[in-house]
């Protein structure tokens, strides 16, 4: 095992920082995500850690379930921060954001955040300086790997089960909850609402999420009508986004997945892959965006390519990640 120690007191933490002669790499977790890195089967993290190892630092992992990381400078030792919520201590060059990413295999390691707030959203997407032939190579890789194999973050119904509607407006919803740290600027019920009067005679297909909350799925329910072209089933996720001809979510991964089938998407949400989707900021805005979005082309090859290869890191590609992360942990 990586981990020197497994700290579940925040005292016992201050104490390790002030009383150890060497440097410290301090990962923060909790829930599922801390079992599976205490078990050592996080490849990833496996991989961080066997690079501290090598310089002389020690790994100790934190139970951060009731606790943020500390407010002092970290000064020489290392914070990795493995929780979706933001930590309350100012951004760090020793502090780094570790999750993983939206298709499985990829991980973040970033010094401002994860997915809506990483620093992906802040890189220039240059498509014209990426070579078609490669990026025409791994879209396929990712395309088989996800697609054929129907592949995503939670299990679907198979396919054939609830068939969407051929040239659907397919929107994923997620629970109603305002996330707390990130921007919305539409809230699903509304979003829906404005779907659903712009619509004009495209059939619309709604899914909810497997975790949405009784009183949101009823809410949902509600609006099934086939007769009038409004479908509300559990859809298997790349079956409805293969048949959809856009995708309307507030900020759900399933717009980055839609890309996989060279599906527009329109957001209405702070999303760190803005670059190839469709954001809007007010429901007036939805029917423009729905008209300039279908049909449309985007370069969803070289994007997926530099999002997922150039921005994130896949540990089984080994070397180049063991290479990558010494380089930002400035440990070459």
């Amino acid at each position: 095992m990586w981990f020197k120690d497994i700290i579940i007191d925040p005292q016992d933490l201050i104490a390790s920082y002030s009383t150890a002669s060497s440097r410290i790499a301090v990962f923060y977790s909790r829930d599922g995500l801390l079992k599976s890195a205490l078990a050592g089967k996080l490849d990833f993290i496996n991989l961080i850690c066997g690079i501290f190892a090598d310089a002389g630092i020690d790994c100790l992992l934190v139970d951060a379930s009731t606790m943020s990381a500390p407010d002092e400078p970290i000064g020489d030792n290392f914070a990795i921060w493995m929780i979706e919520e933001p930590p309350s201590c100012a951004q760090n060059p020793h502090l780094f954001h570790a999750f993983p990413a939206y298709l499985h295999g990829f991980w973040y390691f970033d010094t401002e955040g994860l997915r809506n707030n990483s620093s992906i959203s802040k890189a220039t997407f240059k498509p014209h300086k990426m070579s078609g032939k490669w990026t025409r190579h791994l879209f396929e890789k990712l395309h088989t790997k996800f697609v054929d194999n129907q592949m995503t973050k939670f299990e679907q119904p198979p396919a054939g089960v609830h068939l969407p509607p051929d040239g659907c407006i397919a929107i994923p919803v997620q629970t109603f909850v305002k996330p707390k740290f990130y921007e919305t600027y539409v809230q699903y019920p509304e979003l829906i609402a404005e779907t659903l009067r712009i619509r004009g005679d495209r059939p619309v297909a709604i899914k909810p999420h497997p975790g949405l909350g009784l009183r949101d799925s009823t809410y949902i329910m509600k609006l099934h009508d086939p007769e009038h072209g409004i479908y509300v089933a559990p859809y298997n996720l790349h079956e409805l986004l293969h048949a959809a001809s856009v995708v309307v979510t507030r900020c759900s991964a399933v717009a980055i997945e839609a890309a996989l089938h060279k599906t527009p998407a329109i957001v209405s949400g702070q999303v760190d892959f803005h670059h190839i989707v469709t954001t809007v900021r007010n429901p007036s805005e939805i029917g423009p965006a729905l008209t300039a979005a279908i049909g449309a082309h985007r370069p969803y090859e070289k994007y997926l390519t530099w999002f997922f290869t150039h921005h994130l890191f896949q540990p089984r590609n080994q070397d180049r990640t063991i290479a990558k992360l010494r380089d930002i942990l400035c440990l070459s």
